[in-house]
């Protein structure tokens, strides 16, 4: 079993650089690069889909979001997916085997084998984990973005929903002051506390899995940091390990 690679981003960026450096020297080779092939996880409230999509556009990879590849393909079946609609929309998850089937579908595209891909919304429990390696979709480089339950209560809790803009608002560290704006804004109930903590136990518990099944090939990363430096410190991950 290979070694799990933590990345603590309390420290300067010359120290993480050089944990790195010596972590990963013997990944060095003279062989031609294969294409990227990147999971991102992280528990609520840690904004994946800006960060993944960010490291796409940077290193031109394929960004794929597992949810969204479940909704279109529901769009596309039209009433055949009635009752995969329902469970959208009653918050149950999907079945397995239907959102790795869209998966596999997307992966085996000739894009995603020549750019590489960087993937987020999946896999998110045992069976995925076991059907992807079935596939032999195995990633080369998992990231956990983490971060402390605390902060996550304290930054969704606060988070209101603006259907008018279809943006987020956090009103305890925005200065809003249109009374209009406040007036519309939705607490959703998955920012609020009983939703949270049910998806903390579910994430915390398949992260076990997680890490024994990836630990040859993870890098976790403090995401308690401003955004621009979590950032940073992922793609010097990326950087250092491709």
């Amino acid at each position: 079993m290979g070694n799990i690679i933590e990345i603590d981003g309390n420290k300067s960026k010359k120290k993480i650089v050089e944990e790195m450096a010596r972590l990963l020297l013997l990944k060095d080779s003279n062989a031609p690069r294969k294409p990227p092939k990147i999971i991102m996880m992280g528990p609520p409230g840690v904004d994946l889909r800006e960060h993944a999509s960010t490291i796409a556009l940077k290193y031109k990879l394929i960004y794929i979001d597992s949810d969204q590849l479940v909704k279109d393909s529901i769009r596309r079946e039209g009433e055949s997916a009635q009752d995969l609609r329902q469970i959208i929309k009653n918050g149950e998850p999907i079945p397995d085997d239907h959102a790795i089937r869209c998966l596999r579908e997307r992966l085996e595209m000739p894009d995603c084998k020549t750019n590489g891909w960087i993937l987020q919304g999946a896999p998110t429990t045992v069976d995925q984990i076991s059907m992807l390696k079935e596939l032999n979709m195995q990633p080369s480089l998992v990231i956990t973005l983490d971060m402390s339950d605390h902060l996550i209560y304290e930054k969704l809790e606060q988070r209101r929903f603006d259907p008018v803009t279809n943006k987020y608002h956090y009103i305890l560290s925005e200065n809003i002051r249109d009374e209009a704006v406040l007036n519309r804004l939705v607490h959703k109930y998955e920012d609020q506390h009983p939703h949270i903590k049910k998806k903390l136990l579910e994430y915390r518990g398949f992260m076990q899995h997680v890490l024994q099944e990836y630990a040859a090939s993870i890098v976790r990363v403090n995401a308690e940091q401003p955004p621009k430096d979590v950032r940073k410190n992922f793609i010097e991950a990326i950087e250092m390990t491709f």
